[in-house]
């Protein structure tokens, strides 16, 4: 479905990947192993979806 919608809507912005983002870097997820760590996890979160911006948006 999100493969359909990205064709329907080009201008969607794909998100970071990041199921391999934390797999290369697990510090960054909490004790249950699947929300961000507080505050490094948020900030590596929020850094991935800046780099997106700039890559996507601001070519």
């Amino acid at each position: 479905m999100i493969e359909r919608l990205y064709k329907k809507y080009p201008r969607i912005i794909k998100g970071p990947d990041f199921w391999e983002f934390y797999m290369e870097n697990p510090g960054y997820l909490s004790d249950d192993g699947v929300h961000p760590s507080w505050p490094e996890g948020l900030f590596a979160y929020r850094l991935e979806w800046a780099k997106r911006a700039v890559e996507e948006v601001y070519k």
